[in-house]
């Protein structure tokens, strides 16, 4: 995909605002494992605890050309050598290739592990986006399809 490039930087207490206003967008809690809306306190007790743990990895991605904010990529560990990940678009970018620029950076960060992802049934781009970057589907349960990409 041509156009802008996105770069990854660590998130920060800074970025709490912004991470909420994404996270409580109604289309990204329908797509969320937990779909409740989460309040302020809620949130900023959330993001510190993540930003202190070793288990996890949460970034803010970035337009190269203009430092806009697109979107979250975070990364749970889920075992020995496999972290999850999770995407998250800024609402008003959706569509316009971001997530494919976000996954692609995070699969490059993250190249000598496997990931895995899972996915709501009826997210048909979130299953498109995660097959063509070369995720394998390994299941299905409770409305969400599983996926899993080795390192190479």
């Amino acid at each position: 995909m041509t156009g802008p490039t996105l770069r990854l930087r660590p998130a920060g207490m800074a970025d709490a605002a912004r991470l909420l206003a994404w996270r409580n967008d109604p289309v990204t809690r329908a797509m969320s494992v937990d779909t409740a809306e989460v309040d302020l306190d809620t949130h900023m007790a959330w993001l510190d605890r993540s930003l202190a743990r070793t288990d996890r990895l949460l970034f803010v991605g970035e337009a190269t050309r203009t430092d806009e904010a697109i979107g979250t990529l975070r990364f749970d560990e889920a075992g020995p050598g496999v972290w999850e990940v999770s995407i998250t678009v800024a609402p008003e970018l959706r569509g316009l290739g971001w997530s494919g620029k976000l996954l692609g950076a995070g699969v490059a960060h993250m190249a000598d592990v496997a990931l895995t992802a899972r996915v709501r049934t009826d997210n048909d781009r979130s299953l498109r986006l995660f097959e063509e970057a070369g995720f394998c589907r390994t299941g299905e349960a409770d409305g969400f399809v599983f996926f899993r990409r080795e390192a190479p």
